[in-house]
């Protein structure tokens, strides 16, 4: 009895949907906006930073590169503005408690749709930890908490010298 028990729940398993019509899937822009069935609506942490998250942070070397997922700006008529220069954006972390911000250079700034996407190398400077996102620019200030995991070192083999 429990062999068939189990080979019924493996062929549910093989035969069901990788996911439901109607979900969100990752990086959907709208996933934030979607009405709910519940009868109070959930209320929504997410402005413009679509990526890297508190659920989904992305994992980075010290001195390492990061892609931000934005929800770009968008003009007066509702259409997309272009990516500024990378020059106008700054991307911050933070550590937990208060010390001060880090500040990540920005080196590709570019509009994919709805999207806004920043390319930021972080600098050598960071310890390994878990850090905020703080992200400013035209039409963006937006922040996400523990979003950013620095893993360690460059990933450069260590070199131990001798004296000679």
């Amino acid at each position: 009895m429990a062999v068939r028990a189990q080979l019924l729940s493996l062929l549910l398993l093989l035969l069901a949907p990788a996911r439901a019509p109607g979900q969100p899937v990752l990086y959907d822009p709208g996933y934030t906006t979607r009405p709910t069935r519940q009868r109070d609506g959930i209320v929504r942490h997410v402005d413009r930073i679509i990526a890297p998250t508190l659920t989904y942070p992305a994992l980075v070397r010290s001195s390492g590169r990061l892609q931000v997922l934005l929800r770009g700006p968008d003009g007066a008529d509702g259409r997309p503005l272009p990516a500024s220069p990378p020059s106008r954006y700054e991307v911050n972390v933070l550590a937990q408690g208060s010390p001060p911000p880090v500040r990540g250079t920005v080196r590709r700034a570019e509009r994919r749709g709805a999207l806004l996407e920043l390319e930021v190398e972080l600098p050598p400077s960071l310890a390994r930890d878990v850090y905020d996102l703080h992200v400013m620019g035209p039409g963006i200030d937006d922040r996400q908490a523990t979003a950013v995991r620095v893993l360690g070192g460059s990933g450069e083999p260590r070199r131990f010298l001798s004296p000679s």
